[in-house]
């Protein structure tokens, strides 16, 4: 459970810095009528870059499924081999 809470403290904590950095980038101010480019921003912060991060996710956790499963058949294959 430490190892979860951990990970979306840490998560969060990065995605803030990455978002602010963003927003000041970008000339945000407070308070003021958002230009065009900043609702872009947001547009990109909160629907594309969520939806590329999990498409990679997804990407790696496939190709190590396919490594673990070549890793599993060769060692079935070394095991029957010694014997």
């Amino acid at each position: 459970m430490s190892v979860f809470t951990f990970s979306q403290k840490f998560g969060q904590a990065v995605s803030n810095a990455v978002a602010a950095g963003l927003l000041a980038i970008f000339h945000y101010k407070a308070g003021d009528t958002p230009s065009p480019t900043i609702l872009r921003l947001f547009y990109v912060e909160n629907l594309i870059a969520p939806i590329v991060i999990a498409l990679l996710v997804v990407l790696i956790l496939v190709v190590v499924a396919r490594m673990e499963k070549q890793l599993l058949k060769d060692l079935s294959a070394q095991k029957s081999s010694a014997e």
